[in-house]
């Protein structure tokens, strides 16, 4: 769930905010944002159960390392 609006509104963001030409004065604004569905995203998983999520898709990764 918020990894995906975290993912999505980082895209949102560098397609509005970010200009190829004005590089260095549009960075900040995206970098901002960037940081801020980072930190979001990192409360979400570690206080509101995603964790349990990401958890079973590793697990299930590890499995399928060991069988090739």
């Amino acid at each position: 769930g918020v990894l995906l609006i975290s993912g999505a509104t980082t895209a949102f963001s560098e397609r509005v905010f970010l200009n190829r030409n004005r590089f260095k004065q549009t960075l900040p604004i995206h970098m901002a944002i960037g940081i801020m569905c980072l930190i979001f995203s990192l409360l979400e998983i570690r206080y509101h159960g995603e964790k349990q999520f990401l958890m079973s898709i590793i697990k299930s990764l590890k499995g399928h390392d060991k069988h090739t």
